[in-house]
């Protein structure tokens, strides 16, 4: 946006990220965070209804995901930085190649007429927060105490933004100042979730993290489990990744005799006696 300055509109199917699509919204203001940032560059958002513009905004990603992840793997791209210098040649190369002129030649673009701070603090993402009365906020896992010159009366119970900057810092805005503050606390924070597209990196990590080394020494007679962690492995992400494939199983409890009607668990069992494990439980309705 530095570079080009601000489109007029922007074209996109309709994602949750871009709008809100509960039909029944019991809160908020009615925009997702992506749609708050559109709203305060002004920026207008078009969202396809029709697959022949869902197709246009599909194929993009589709080369995205695909072909420019295989062109880096053989390019030997490992890091961020070679990454993003790869992704510019790229898309010269990319354009060159399949860009048409269009129609009209004037750039639709409006320039941003603000500072690179000014821009940074429009795309930060915000929060609201209600200070309590030692002057306390919790965002992220972590605790946070404003710091005030005075008794800081004035600032119990005031409603504050919270502005995470694309570079990772916090900032606590009241009114039009910025607070100081300080972080006092670390909270547990949940796992995170994972999708289609984490899910392999999550499972890599779990199976790395309580696998035992083939070279460790175990005690006499004490199987450390590490011949069973291959099978182990294939079976947890067949089960995880592909629930409606049972892999192939001979023995007499064969899971893909079981009833489909029920709740099937899954669970990696990493501290049993006798090795690691699947283990299942079918609850039937």
């Amino acid at each position: 946006m530095l570079a080009y300055g601000l489109p007029l509109a922007f074209y996109s199917d309709r994602h949750g990220i871009f709008r809100v699509n509960a039909k029944e919204a019991q809160g908020g203001d009615g925009f997702t965070e992506f749609g708050r940032v559109v709203e305060r560059l002004r920026i207008e958002l078009i969202h396809a209804t029709t697959a022949q513009a869902k197709g246009r905004v599909e194929r993009a990603n589709q080369t995205l995901q695909d072909r420019l992840i295989k062109e880096m793997r053989l390019a030997g791209v490992s890091s961020i930085d070679a990454a993003q210098a790869f992704a510019d040649g790229f898309r010269e190369r990319w354009n060159k190649r399949f860009a048409v002129p269009p129609r009209q030649a004037e750039d639709a673009h409006r320039p941003w007429s603000g500072s690179k701070a000014d821009l940074a603090e429009a795309l930060a993402r915000r929060e609201q927060r209600t200070l309590s009365k030692a002057l306390t906020f919790s965002a992220s896992a972590t605790r946070y105490a404003v710091k005030t010159t005075g008794p800081g009366v004035a600032l119990r119970g005031a409603k504050v933004t919270l502005l995470h900057m694309l570079d990772g810092t916090l900032r606590v805005r009241f009114k039009d100042r910025d607070l100081a503050f300080t972080p006092f606390k670390t909270l547990p924070a949940p796992p995170p979730t994972e999708d289609d597209k984490t899910l392999d990196a999550r499972l890599d990590a779990v199976i790395a993290r309580n696998a035992k080394s083939p070279t460790a020494s175990a005690g006499k007679g004490v199987d450390n489990g590490s011949a069973r962690y291959g099978a182990l492995e294939g079976a947890l992400r067949q089960a995880v990744t592909h629930p409606t494939q049972p892999a192939h199983r001979s023995h007499k409890r064969d899971i893909s005799t079981w009833p489909e009607k029920g709740t099937f668990l899954l669970c990696l069992d990493m501290g049993s006696e006798r090795g690691p494990g699947l283990r299942t439980r079918v609850n039937a309705d």
